[in-house]
């Protein structure tokens, strides 16, 4: 400690950076800092900020800057499913589990088919995003079809606010608006549910 008193002294009264190491007083490894085989003398200099040094072994979540997409999670399914009520399950259901702070981005898309009748008649359907019971987004298709049957691809989306830690459980609803039954992934099609854990 005398040592390090007198060191600092002289580089306050020179006007000089000091590096300090701090020992960890609940670890019991010894971290040792070791120079390489090398005739070439170098300098490493040190950022002027706090900071965590990273490594070979990766860089922690926790050191990743704001809008860094720390995973990834999919489900999909090709079951057909038919819907003719609102927010029926559709087999697009994904659980993910986050760091304090972090948003989840929803994501999904999938086809549904309708048949109808010949002619022009009315069809709307709705795709909606739920995290447990609660709503988050939905997108609507309607419009008049002139046919027997009419196809559709619709997609939604949508960014939490920042969550603390824990599991959330994200799902797709379809619902038939106006329109003969509506068929989602018809004869074998991909719906898709995905899920990222976006850094805030």
């Amino acid at each position: 400690m005398f040592l390090v008193a007198r060191a600092e002294n002289f580089a306050r009264s020179n006007k000089l950076s000091l590096i300090s190491l701090s020992p960890n007083a609940s670890g019991s490894g010894v971290f040792t800092v070791a120079s390489p085989n090398s005739n070439v003398d170098r300098v490493l200099t040190l950022p002027d900020e706090t900071g965590t040094v990273l490594t070979t072994a990766g860089v922690p979540t926790s050191a990743m800057p704001a809008g860094s997409v720390l995973q990834v999670v999919q489900v999909y399914s090709t079951t057909q499913v038919s819907v003719s009520g609102t927010n029926v399950s559709i087999g697009l259901s994904k659980a993910i589990t986050v760091q304090a702070n972090s948003k989840v981005l929803v994501m999904s898309n999938y086809g549904w088919f309708n048949d109808g009748s010949a002619g022009t008649w009315s069809n709307a359907g709705t795709s909606r995003l739920f995290q447990g019971v609660t709503t988050l987004a939905e997108t609507e298709h309607n419009g008049t079809i002139t046919g027997e049957a009419a196809a559709w691809q619709i997609s939604c989306n949508y960014l939490t606010a920042s969550l603390t830690a824990g599991t959330y459980t994200f799902e797709v609803k379809h619902s038939r608006t106006v329109g003969g039954t509506h068929v989602c992934m018809r004869d074998g099609r991909i719906g898709t549910l995905t899920l990222m854990e976006v850094a805030a």
